[in-house]
């Protein structure tokens, strides 16, 4: 696992000196940066996202905020050079930032990758018959076998914005905040949202990714068309 040390300075640098617990930095990290990416997209929600992004942000400085907005653009461009990482998956763990309550601990990047490869072995076959897959995950984490598999459909030949959707699910709305953040750097069409994987119960409004809202993935998941206009 290759660090972010630029990430990793950026964040503790919003302790400020030990007075905020990293885990709830990177918690108030990851959710801030969500929304900022809803927030471009997803205009039916924007004003309640909106309200609960001033929330969060009032409890930090100007100086942290705008290490909060660079800290999103270093996930960006850390994506650019490579898109074959959870990323954040890895900064969480390296930063010590793990909820112990939920025992959440990530599965490698590379771990994730193998088991995307047995498991999407033979995905072109399903185009002879279907315009484009589905992907579920009741339990998401920070989405590394979701960009793990986006990665292997892509190397079969798969246009990934068109020919698959990902339907993303956690019960930490940490990993839900995680999840859409990487998802919509990668340009992967998913929609995102807190859930009970044994209940099946819902919490709060999904979150949509650009590639979703731009693609027009909600018609088709309903209809069954392909492609987008």
């Amino acid at each position: 696992m290759k660090k972010n040390t630029t990430l990793e300075r950026l964040l503790l640098a919003n302790t400020e000196n030990g007075a905020k617990r990293v885990s709830d930095v990177f918690r108030d990290f990851v959710e801030l940066a969500a929304i900022a990416l809803s927030n471009q997209i997803d205009l039916s929600r924007i004003g309640e996202r909106e309200e609960r992004y001033l929330e969060v942000i009032s409890g930090y400085g100007s100086e942290s905020a705008a290490r909060f907005a660079e800290a999103l653009g270093e996930v960006a461009l850390g994506f650019q050079g490579n898109q074959h990482q959870d990323l954040l998956g890895d900064l969480y763990m390296s930063l010590g930032a793990g909820n112990g309550n939920l025992g959440q601990v990530f599965t490698p990047y590379d771990l994730s990758l193998l088991n995307a490869n047995i498991a999407l072995s033979d995905a072109t076959k399903k185009l002879d018959s279907q315009p484009f897959i589905t992907v579920l995950d009741p339990a998401c984490g920070a989405g590394a076998l979701l960009i793990a598999g986006a990665n292997v459909l892509a190397q079969q030949g798969f246009d990934t914005a068109r020919q698959l959707h990902v339907t993303a699910h956690d019960i930490d709305v940490i990993a839900v905040h995680m999840t859409y953040v990487q998802l919509s750097i990668l340009g992967i069409p998913a929609v995102v949202q807190r859930a009970d994987t044994l209940t099946g119960e819902l919490f709060g409004d999904p979150w949509l990714t650009a590639a979703h809202v731009n693609g027009r993935w909600s018609e088709l998941l309903t209809h069954g068309t392909e492609g987008a206009d």
